[in-house]
């Protein structure tokens, strides 16, 4: 869950976000053990990302490519089938965004005159 405290606009940095990739996983997982479905969400991701050579790039498990913005913001890729697509997390003070915990999403640098801020919390079902 993100919670917004302040405005946060495009180039304000904060958190770019990838569109479709909480559904990316989704075969991987039908090929793993019992075992291996079992990981939790870091080592899964550790395991996940070199495996798909677009998500490696982003996630620096390969070397980027030049004009990265292009390649990652304006032209959709896919993975097993699946559109991804990167684009910034906005949002005004009080909202909310809550996320599936394969929601793939990275800091960025701040391009604005002054910060933006938000704040993660994880939320967990009980048993």
């Amino acid at each position: 869950m993100f919670r917004f405290f302040s405005h946060v606009k495009p180039q304000g940095g904060r958190t770019l976000m990838v569109e479709g990739a909480h559904t990316a996983p989704m075969q991987f997982v039908k090929s793993l053990t019992p075992k291996e479905r079992n990981l939790k969400l870091r080592p899964f991701r550790k395991c996940f990302e070199p495996s798909k050579p677009s998500l490696a790039e982003l996630s620096g498990h390969r070397p980027r490519p030049s004009g990265r913005t292009d390649y990652f913001m304006n032209e959709p890729t896919e993975v097993d089938g699946v559109p991804l697509r990167v684009t910034k997390m906005t949002g005004e003070p009080g909202d909310v965004i809550l996320c599936h915990p394969f929601f793939w999403h990275m800091t960025s640098s701040n391009g604005l005159d002054y910060p933006g801020f938000m704040r993660t919390k994880d939320v967990k079902m009980k048993d």
